[in-house]
């Protein structure tokens, strides 16, 4: 494995050294000098020493930045992170120049003892131990002890001429890094990248969540429910079944919205993310004619799902841009019917009776304002339906009280605050019997695993300005969402 390395190595120092002669060769051409003058070492080092300088340019020709990360990695063995800028800047250009001649150098130097120092060695060498007088500039003693010492000095110069590619390569090997490794500027690019997808990663699990995940709640309750009854209320287990299909299609609709989304990021196509919020709305006018549980929860949600993890981007628009954005009647596939200022409250009495029909005991105190926005509407909409599943995953049996009332958020903005409570399930709420027994599909159906929605409503309600606070509360299970209503502007 080392020879192979080593070998790689010296054909890397090979090509510079190729690189380096050319272009002393070249300025061999232009130096005024005698012919008897051009092998005299101090024009010889002159015209490398030039030849180094002025070939450091070519690493200003385009694409060999790429020429050389690529021969660094596959001839010197990097293994460290080496870039390649999509837009250089004058550090990278430094740096490719600084390379470049390293490259030429290390080259030159490796050939120079391979073809000077190597022969030179043999022949002082040769000399000392045929007895001819070394002709050499060194202070070598004359008689037996110089030919000791001629012998000794060729040797070591041989030796040092075989073995300089090794040290020379791993200089460059050590070099490579620091002269085509990122800048800070590149660091601080890629950090927000992955800034950037684990932003996406995080909004488009929440999507699914918001969305997919409130659906299967609700089929898993009304498959509960549908069991129940389904001896002695042959019409409920009907209605039930009805409302499963209904919710599941509409559930692999979304599934199928957010894998396009992904398709569409993947190809750098238009997508539907820069107005998620939007796209929202539009699903929420459709979901208004939709006969499934879930068609107004899920829809009416997908906007505060989508534009919660948007602010955590390194380039993310605040929360009035959102808004902005999603009341953009190009960016919707809704038309009027996703701007019906009516589409909240229906929405919002469609999510209840989903609810109900799945064995709920819901009442609801206060209303929805009539003059919300249909982006607020879906906001609220979607944050009650995520509240109300949460009921079902934390309450037993009993009334669920649901409040919706106007006021005022922490920093003094026009809000609502959305209350949801109802008793809580004891700590054995596992075993039917340590509470007499299921009552309800609610309890039937056992505890539903989940626990990321109350996480990601948080976060999305403190990008807002808002506040969620769940959790139990005297035997009770609580939970209190103030939601500021963010006011919606066109975009300049």
């Amino acid at each position: 494995m080392n020879i192979r390395r080593h070998g790689r190595r010296f054909a890397w120092l090979m090509i510079g050294a190729a690189i380096g002669t050319t272009v002393v060769l070249v300025l061999g051409l232009g130096i005024p000098v005698g012919a008897d003058d051009r092998t005299s070492p101090a024009v010889l080092g002159v015209g490398v020493a030039g030849a180094v300088l002025l070939g450091g340019l070519l690493g200003l020709v385009p694409g060999v930045r790429e020429l050389e990360v690529t021969a660094a990695r596959s001839m010197l063995g990097i293994e460290t992170e080496l870039v390649v800028p999509r837009r250089p800047g004058l550090i990278h250009r430094l740096q490719d120049v600084a390379w470049v001649q390293v490259h030429l150098l290390l080259g030159l130097v490796a050939a120079g003892c391979l073809t000077m120092l190597l022969p030179a060695s043999v022949v002082l060498v040769l000399d000392a131990v045929r007895g001819a007088g070394a002709d050499t500039v060194l202070p070598i003693p004359t008689g037996e002890l110089g030919r000791v010492a001629a012998v000794g000095l060729g040797l070591l110069g041989a030796v040092v001429a075989l073995i300089a590619a090794a040290p020379l390569g791993a200089l460059a090997a050590h070099l490579a890094p620091r002269l085509l490794g990122p800048t800070a500027r590149d660091r601080l690019e890629v950090a927000l990248a992955k800034a950037e997808r684990e932003a996406d990663r995080i909004r488009i699990a929440r999507d699914l969540h918001d969305g997919i995940g409130h659906d299967l709640t609700i089929v898993s309750i009304q498959a509960s429910a549908g069991r129940r009854v389904l001896e002695h209320d042959p019409a409920a287990t009907a209605q039930a079944l009805e409302r499963i299909e209904s919710t599941a299609r509409e559930a692999l609709e979304e599934l199928d919205a957010v894998l396009a989304q992904l398709r569409d990021e993947q190809t750098g196509k238009p997508s539907g993310r820069r107005n998620a919020a939007a796209s929202d709305a539009a699903d929420s006018g459709a979901g208004d004619s939709g006969a499934g549980g879930s068609g107004a929860a899920g829809s009416g949600a997908a906007g505060s799902g989508a534009t919660g993890p948007q602010g955590t981007g390194p380039d993310a628009p605040g929360p009035e841009r959102l808004v902005s954005d999603a009341a953009d009647p190009d960016s919707s596939a809704g038309g009027s019917s996703a701007l019906d200022s009516s589409a909240p409250a229906s929405r919002l009495e469609q999510v209840m009776d989903d609810h109900r029909a799945a064995g709920m005991d819901l009442r609801l105190r206060g209303a929805l304002p009539s003059e919300l926005s249909p982006l607020q509407g879906a906001h609220l909409v979607r944050i009650v339906g995520e509240l109300l599943t949460n009921a079902h995953r934390h309450g037993a049996a009993g009334p669920v009280h649901l409040a919706i009332r106007a006021g005022e958020g922490p920093t003094g903005q026009a809000a609502m605050t959305i209350t949801v409570e109802n008793p809580r399930k004891p700590s054995a709420a596992a075993d039917p019997s340590a509470h007499g027994g299921p009552s309800s599909p609610l309890d039937e159906a056992g505890p539903v695993r989940g626990g990321r929605g109350l996480t990601g409503m948080r976060e999305r309600l403190e990008l807002w300005g808002g506040t969620l606070e769940a959790g139990p509360d005297d035997g009770a299970w609580r939970a209190r969402a103030v939601v500021p209503l963010l006011e919606e502007r066109t975009q300049p």
